[in-house]
């Protein structure tokens, strides 16, 4: 009888970054492999621009953004063997979406692996511990039927560097600065209630 042969999809392990440098207000997209890299694809469906490392030697190409299907950016990183990318992206702040590297090596069958980031509403904001009363604020608070899982959960999908479980006390205070705007953000949420503070009316707003 006829025999089916299958190809097993080769495996590759991929170590990957993707974090806000603090000094330059971008985030670093580093992708390495064990295997060297014929192409990486990025896409994303919010707005986003990408700055070339100067040390990278990978080739990139456009194509023309479709953002009528949310497709705000695709570009194409021809590797050439080299087994490590590395890129800079930064976002607007009060949009947000998904980042997504489709990463293709030199293997045979031919494959992709899909990584993706999350772009949050704050995604330009860092978890500090320090909050300047000094300067002048801008306040928001908010009061109602809801529990600290769902406060957490509110500020945990707009802004970086927050866990997804909230924390074990009943009183929680995160700050944040940004470095794009050098201001500042602190969010102190209990059961019923939450206080936004900001010297960035902006950053309230969002």
């Amino acid at each position: 009888g006829d025999e089916t042969k299958l190809s097993a999809l080769p495996q590759f392990p991929i170590n990957d970054q993707f974090s806000l440098n603090q000094d330059e207000a971008w985030y670093t997209l580093a992708i390495e492999t064990q295997v060297p890299l014929d192409f990486v694809i990025l896409q994303s469906n919010v707005p986003v621009d990408l700055q070339e490392v100067d040390k990278s030697s990978a080739v990139i190409s456009y194509t023309q953004p479709d953002t009528e299907n949310d497709n705000y950016l695709l570009a194409t990183f021809r590797c050439s063997g080299a087994t490590r990318l590395e890129v800079k992206v930064r976002s607007i702040e009060g949009q947000y979406g998904v980042l997504q590297a489709y990463v293709t090596p030199c293997l045979e069958p031919r494959s992709s692996c899909l990584r993706q980031y999350q772009i949050k509403p704050l995604s330009l904001h860092q978890r500090v511990h320090s909050f300047d009363d000094s300067l002048p604020c801008n306040i928001l608070q908010m009061t109602g039927p809801f529990n600290l899982s769902d406060i957490h959960s509110w500020v945990s999908y707009c802004l970086p560097d927050v866990p997804d479980r909230p924390p074990e006390e009943d009183n929680v205070c995160l700050q944040f600065k940004s470095p794009f705007t050098n201001t500042q953000l602190q969010c102190i949420y209990s059961q019923g209630n939450i206080t936004f503070c900001s010297d960035n009316l902006s950053t309230i707003s969002v």
